[in-house]
């Protein structure tokens, strides 16, 4: 093999060897992106979409929500104390929604997007009773 030739294929295995690389830490960041781009714009897409791609469930943990989606909004202790009788009502109603029912030590989190606040019920650092199919887009809430 000649040194120019030589010279080629190193070349081109330098290049396929990059661009993997490359593949392997965007399909890493992908589900990170949309966070990045709600933090940014308050987007309820990047939302639902870091959300779903994240693959955020309950039982998760909320450093990987916070990851995810940056700082929340966390409510005043007054206003914990009425989510979580509001959240008691729910479970009462529909246990199936709320299988992990609601205690007195829960917390709530909270992003916003669109001036709608969703609440992430905490507990032990966990997130309980969420479903991410259960996000419905602001202008399905707000009526035609």
């Amino acid at each position: 093999m000649t040194s120019r030739t030589s010279k080629i294929v190193w070349s081109l295995s330098a290049v396929v060897v990059l661009t993997l690389i490359l593949v392997v830490a965007w399909s890493y960041h992908v589900g990170k992106m949309q966070g990045m781009w709600y933090r940014w714009t308050g987007d309820f897409q990047a939302f639902a979409g870091a959300i779903q791609r994240g693959d955020v469930r309950s039982g998760d943990s909320t450093s990987r929500l916070h990851a995810l989606l940056g700082p929340p909004v966390v409510p005043p202790l007054s206003e914990q104390a009425r989510y979580r009788a509001a959240n008691r009502k729910f479970a009462a109603i529909s246990p199936g929604e709320y299988p992990d029912g609601v205690e007195d030590s829960d917390t709530f989190e909270q992003y916003e997007t669109g001036g709608i606040l969703w609440s992430f019920q905490i507990r032990a650092g966990r997130i309980i009773n969420f479903k991410p199919e259960h996000l419905v887009p602001p202008k399905l809430l707000s009526g035609p």
